[in-house]
């Protein structure tokens, strides 16, 4: 099942369950991540009850590799995410506004892939601000010497200034 497609078709009333693993390989088909290193395991369980179909997504593990904002070393980030989405179809999408929960399908479709989904979703759980976690101290371990460069390098120092140009500026 490395397609990360799901089968939403021709499925008896009930709970149905689906399981992929997300790692390296999965990002190399988005040329535009910022994540390339990463062991997700997901668990997708389609629910579907009469005409509903409810789709469950867990996400747990860990992005590896990711750039600390604060001192850009590589850390680890932890994910764990759950979402619930509704999959409909494109009859009864006539009435309806759009819905980021919604999942539009044709009635004839028996699968549904997932992969784009699945990309979104740990994308949009990384952290707006990527940094070190804190220890037991509560101070983050980020790298000391890189910090002390960034602090080094950030500083405006003060040039010395010509005082003919100076006094040029002031004339108006």
């Amino acid at each position: 099942m490395n397609d990360y497609s799901i089968t939403v078709g021709n499925l008896a009333d009930g709970a149905h369950s689906f399981e992929f693993k997300i790692d390296d390989t999965f990002f190399k088909n988005f040329t535009d991540s910022e994540i390339q290193y990463a062991n997700i395991n997901s668990r997708i369980t389609l629910t579907k009850r009469f005409n509903k179909r409810l789709l469950s997504i867990i996400l747990k593990g860990e992005i590896n590799r990711m750039l600390c904002d604060l001192c850009a070393e590589e850390i680890d980030i932890e994910i764990n995410e759950k979402t619930d989405v509704i999959i409909k179809t494109f009859e009864e999408k006539i009435n309806e506004d759009s819905d980021e929960s919604v999942i539009y399908i044709n009635s004839y479709d028996n699968q549904l892939s997932i992969k784009h989904l699945l990309f979104e979703l740990i994308t949009l759980s990384l952290p707006k601000k990527k940094s070190h976690k804190l220890n037991i101290n509560g101070s983050k371990k980020c790298n000391k010497q890189m910090l002390d460069l960034i602090k080094e390098y950030s500083t405006i120092k003060s040039k010395n200034v010509n005082q003919i140009w100076e006094k040029l500026k002031n004339i108006k």
